[in-house]
């Protein structure tokens, strides 16, 4: 049985023995760290993770294949333009050795109705040609890693970053032009989103697609 451990911190803060410290965070592909396309401009970015779990098929000696940390797990990456990194915790796992980590993007089931995240697995904001649009969908994805050489925990201490590629979202499987989303209802917002509001739900449905091929597992120092 493991353990996880909640809290916020800055990278330069030490990892307690032994453990696993988990982070999420954002990129984008542009020298200039900038997450503004031509007239699209990115000001919002979040995630719901459901369940962190660390896979373990080979090892006889655990009673599990798997150790599952369940959320949600609230993760807001873009602020004022700028992308950072937010850690989700100290994860305090039993000795052995993990060949895979899953992560489980869900919508947000346990939060307040008024919470924007409400029912909603990814939420993006911003700007397209001056007119504010929301994007938000409530896909289920499993997010897969593979520690290639083994994720051993033996007293020791791991330092693991998943970073989910914002450029990604709107440029990878597909091509996602929000310039040519509509305000159909002429309500000042362009609504983009699974329940077909201002009939946007083509890109919507591009948008699952793409979150597929959005996420990286880093090994950090």
């Amino acid at each position: 049985m493991g353990t996880l451990f909640i809290w916020s911190c800055s990278d330069d803060e030490k990892i307690i023995d032994p453990g696993v410290k988990l982070s999420i965070s954002s990129s984008i592909n542009s020298p200039a760290k900038s997450v503004q396309a031509g007239s699209v401009v990115i000001t919002d970015f979040k995630i719901c993770i459901r369940d962190i779990i660390f896979k373990n098929n080979d090892d006889l000696e655990f009673d599990t294949s798997e150790v599952q940390f369940r959320g949600p797990f609230i993760v807001d990456l873009l602020d004022s333009l700028t992308t950072y990194s937010e850690t989700v915790g100290l994860i305090d796992l039993p000795n052995g050795v993990y060949d895979k980590l899953r992560l489980k993007l869900h919508k947000a089931e346990k939060v307040l109705e008024s919470d924007e995240m409400f029912d909603k697995s990814i939420i993006i904001k911003g700007w397209v040609n001056g007119v504010p649009f929301e994007m938000w969908h409530d896909t289920d994805v499993e997010f897969d890693f593979d520690f290639i050489s083994g994720l051993n925990i033996d007293d020791n201490n791991f330092n693991y970053q998943v970073d989910f590629n914002i450029s990604q979202f709107l440029n990878s499987y597909y091509s996602i032009d929000l310039t040519l989303a509509l305000d159909e209802d002429h309500d000042g917002i362009i609504e983009i989103n699974p329940e077909n509001d201002d009939s946007n739900e083509g890109f919507a449905e591009k948008l699952k697609e793409n979150i597929k091929y959005a996420a990286e597992l880093i090994k950090k120092d």
